[in-house]
């Protein structure tokens, strides 16, 4: 997807001109604001390990992302988010290298309890 900027006043032009436009606008707008409330919801309601256990379980086995970016991607510290991967790197289920994880026993890792205190 590729972003387009609009003078303001075309904007609001199109807004009340354009069926097409305006349903194009608001749904992309209710799809960004539902799936801010469900990553919010998730955030307050699962622990930390179960969101990144998920979010590593989506993933390929070959994760190209920093432990900051991670941690951003659900919702918690960078800290913390090195923590839980150093535990699973211990128990052989991912190997950590610079901007890349590599998940080795997805498995386990689906069957895997919280696991730091």
């Amino acid at each position: 997807m590729q972003a387009k900027l609009i003078p303001i006043a075309n904007f609001n032009r199109l807004i009340d001109s354009s069926i097409t436009f305006r349903k194009f606008v608001f749904n992309n707008f209710s799809q960004r604001l539902s799936d801010l409330m469900l990553k919010f919801e998730q955030i307050n309601t699962e622990s930390t390990y179960h969101r990144l256990q998920q979010f590593l379980l989506q993933q390929g086995d070959q994760i190209q992302l920093t432990h900051e970016q991670l941690a951003q991607e659900i919702g918690s510290a960078r800290e913390v988010v090195s923590r839980h991967l150093k535990q699973l790197e211990k128990l052989s289920i991912i190997t950590l290298h610079r901007g890349l994880i590599l998940l080795i026993d997805r498995d386990k890792l689906s069957t895997q309890k919280f696991i730091v205190k």
